[in-house]
C-alpha cells in the first residue's frame, strides 16, 4: 500500500536488481490481473501467516496498472523458441567467463544473472527495452489438491503467469491504482488456492 503511494507520488519505479531476479534487473509486471491478486494473497500469507479475506486483502495491498509502450523490435520475447535458443546459445558461449564468478556460483537459478551479464558485457541486447516470458507457478506445494485430481492432472497443478520485465523505465507511460472491485476474481482464486498456499510459502520466480 505504501509502496503504491510512493510510486504514484513520485511517478517512478525503482528497478528490482536482485541476483535471483529471473528475467534480470528491471520493473516487473503481470499481464493478467488474476496473477497480481494471487501474488498479493501469497505476500499477505507470508506477512501474517493466514489467508486474507477480500476486505483485508484489498485494504492491505494495492494493485497498480501501468501502460507500457515500445516498438515490437525492442521486445525480447523468451516465449519465442528462436529467442530462447539465442539466449541459451549466448550463455554457452560465455560460460567460461562467468562460471567462477561468486555470484554466478551462489545463485540457484542463473537466468537473471546471465541476462544482466549479457546486458552489461556484450552488445547483443542493445536496444532491448522489455523482456517477456511465462513462469510456471507450481500450485501443488507438497499437498493433495483433491482425491479426484491428485496425481491425475498436470493442468490443476501448474499456473502459467506471463511476466513483463521493463528494462527501460521510459516505456512506462502511465500508472494508476486498480480501483475496480475484484471480489469475484478473489473468490475464484480462493476456491482454487485456500488449501494450497502454505504458511511461509515463498515466490519461486
Amino acid at each position: 500500500k505504501e509502496s503504491a503511494k510512493s510510486i504514484l507520488s513520485q511517478n517512478s519505479f525503482t528497478q528490482s536488481d536482485n541476483d535471483d531476479d529471473w528475467l534480470g534487473r528491471g520493473v516487473y509486471f503481470y499481464t493478467n490481473i488474476d496473477n497480481a491478486i494471487l501474488y498479493n494473497i501469497r505476500q499477505f500469507i507470508n506477512d501474517y501467516k493466514l489467508y486474507p479475506n477480500y476486505k483485508e486483502l484489498s485494504k492491505e495491498r494495492k494493485i497498480l496498472l501501468a501502460q507500457i509502450e515500445c516498438d515490437s523490435e525492442d521486445i525480447f520475447d523468451l516465449n519465442d523458441i528462436e529467442n530462447m535458443g539465442k539466449f541459451l546459445g549466448l550463455w554457452k558461449i560465455f560460460y567460461e567467463r562467468v562460471k567462477e564468478n561468486p555470484k554466478y556460483k551462489n545463485v540457484k537459478y542463473k537466468d537473471g544473472y546471465m541476462i544482466n551479464w549479457l546486458f552489461d558485457n556484450t552488445d547483443y541486447f542493445d536496444g532491448c527495452k522489455v523482456i517477456l516470458n511465462i513462469f510456471m507457478l507450481d500450485l501443488k506445494f507438497h499437498r493433495k489438491i483433491n482425491e479426484i485430481f491428485n496425481n491425475k492432472t498436470r493442468i490443476g497443478y501448474m499456473l502459467q503467469q506471463e511476466f513483463i520485465c521493463v528494462v527501460d523505465n521510459n516505456c512506462i507511460r502511465s500508472v494508476e491504482i486498480y480501483n475496480k472491485n475484484y471480489q469475484n476474481e478473489y473468490n475464484i482464486i480462493k476456491d482454487l488456492t485456500n488449501n494450497i498456499l502454505m504458511v511461509g510459502d515463498k515466490d519461486e520466480n
